[in-house]
Formats: structure tokens, sequence, C-alpha cells
């Protein structure tokens, strides 16, 4: 595995995250009395936090299919893998966020049903790895390649 790589995905995860934490932050309780400033500090760190996820699923998807860039091939056991991660991952943070009273949800988030556990977060963090890692750093590489040829 490429170590740039990993710090790429992650890079990527965290910028992707952010309008996502931003968008999604209403639902949680107490964050309507957050300044500007405490709103994006919040965000911010937690979307460095999600970026760390992204980093640690393309590092496992590196060491289960032996591949280091194993995203530049859309096969649906690496997008199985993706998701599961990322939905597995989601499940065991929101838990234990919620159980240590890191935070709590407002009325308005969604939640899965027979859980205490909301949808927002959990899509999330389906949806966002695969975009990063399918889409974006897969453009990247494509893009540095051209760029490497043209020197």
């Amino acid at each position: 595995m490429h170590k740039g790589d990993q710090m790429r995905a992650g890079m990527f995860g965290a910028a992707a995250n952010f309008p996502w934490e931003m968008a999604h932050s209403l639902l949680y309780r107490g964050v309507a009395g957050f300044t500007w400033k405490q709103h994006l500090l919040c965000c911010g760190l937690a979307s460095l936090a999600d970026g760390a996820g992204v980093a640690v699923i393309f590092a496992v998807g590196s060491l289960a299919f032996r591949e280091p860039r194993w995203t530049r091939r859309r096969w649906p056991v690496r997008l199985g893998l993706t998701a599961l991660l990322g939905l597995t991952g989601a499940v065991v943070a929101e838990w234990l966020a919620l159980r240590l009273d890191w935070w709590s949800y407002g009325p308005t988030m969604p939640r899965v049903p027979g859980t205490d556990l909301g949808i927002s977060p959990l899509v999330q963090f389906i949806v966002l790895p695969l975009g990063v890692l399918f889409w974006a750093l897969p453009r990247w590489w494509k893009y540095r390649r051209r760029e490497n040829a043209d020197v």
C-alpha cells in the first residue's frame, strides 16, 4: 500500500465529509446554540475523524485485496466491502458515542427503526467512502499519471 494514497484517501474523505457534517449537524441536540466558530470547529473535527475512517477502509481494502490501488476496479465485492466497513464503523461509532454521551440526536434526526441510531450518519458513511475511494481517488491517480507523462 502506498502511504501517500492512504493519506490522500483520508484528506479527500475529510473534505467530502465536511459539507455533510455541516448539513446534518442541525439534527443533533445542542448545535443550534453554537456560534459559527464553534459550529465550524465541531464539524471540522468530525470531518477529520471521518477522513481517518475512510483511510482505514482504504488500508483494509489494500490488505484484503492485496492490491495497493484496489479501488481502480469497481467490482461488486470491493464496493460491498467498502459499504460494509463504512456501515459497521458508523454503527459502532454512533452506538458508542450515544452510550458515552458524546452527543445526542435532536427530535428531527430520523432513526433506524428499532434502534436509537440516526439514519443520516449511517448513510453518510456508506455513501461518502464509496465516492471518495471509487471516484475521487482514481481520478487523482489518473490526473497524476497524465501530469507525470507531460514531464
